[in-house]
């Protein structure tokens, strides 16, 4: 089944990133990437999305998209590298697909992403880090009731110290 915690859910049939991206393999050779949910739920719908173009070169852990939200720059780093070959949406839920430049059928193409039981243990340091780090003073708990993590958090905890949060959970040097 698929790892579950805090009401996000995160399906085995992908690759984690720990600059919080997925990457699905296609059946036509390329990856497909988008945020994963704990990043979803942090930035919402972001204000602005800029994309990179058909064609482009990127590099593992290079900003393959930039986001704002709520003035905050935002580069989400490439879970692999490769060629662009499609480009999509916060709508449509992925972001990019990348023709992949090494072969996915070696293992060590994607040896430093995160799969199954994998996913649980990281998952849960992001969450205890979150948690920490938005207990801010005279603000809610960022998880609600049930222990669930709020949808929208930069606009629902908007006095928490985000140039961090956002440096750590998207891997800013």
């Amino acid at each position: 089944g698929n790892v579950s915690a805090l009401g996000l859910d995160y399906s085995e049939d992908r690759y984690y990133h720990r600059g919080h991206t997925w990457l699905k393999p296609g059946d036509d050779g390329t990856v497909t990437i988008g945020l994963d949910e704990l990043a979803k739920h942090l930035i919402g719908t972001p204000d602005s999305v800029k994309m990179p173009e058909i064609g482009d070169a990127i590099e593992l852990n290079q900003a393959a998209w930039r986001m704002k939200k709520n003035g905050k720059e935002i580069r989400v780093r490439a879970p692999i590298e490769g060629t662009i070959v499609g480009i999509g949406s916060p709508l449509e839920g992925w972001y990019v697909k990348i023709r992949p430049r090494l072969d996915l059928k070696e293992p060590a193409t994607l040896r430093h992403l995160l799969r199954g039981p994998e996913v649980r243990g990281w998952l849960g340091r992001e969450l205890e880090r979150l948690q920490l780090q938005l207990r801010a003073p005279n603000t809610p708990p960022a998880l609600a009731d049930g222990g669930v993590l709020l949808p929208d958090l930069m606009n629902a905890v908007p006095d928490a110290d985000w140039e961090t949060v956002l440096a750590d959970t998207f891997l800013e040097p």
